[in-house]
């Protein structure tokens, strides 16, 4: 396998359980997924924010 589609799989599985750690946190209609890959190394960090209409 290809070193691109390696990171592109272990992003996808990342992703996967971060997007299942949003909805087990209750709510998933605004969180934020940052990914780094630096020589060979992912850093993911979700942020789910709680976000409500004024007025």
């Amino acid at each position: 396998m290809k070193s691109k589609d390696k990171i592109k799989k272990k992003i996808l599985t990342i992703v996967n359980k971060l997007i299942d750690s949003a909805d087990v946190a209750g709510n998933i209609n605004y969180f934020e997924i940052n990914i780094k890959h630096i020589n060979g190394e992912i850093n993911a960090n979700l942020v789910n924010k709680y976000k409500e209409k004024v007025g």
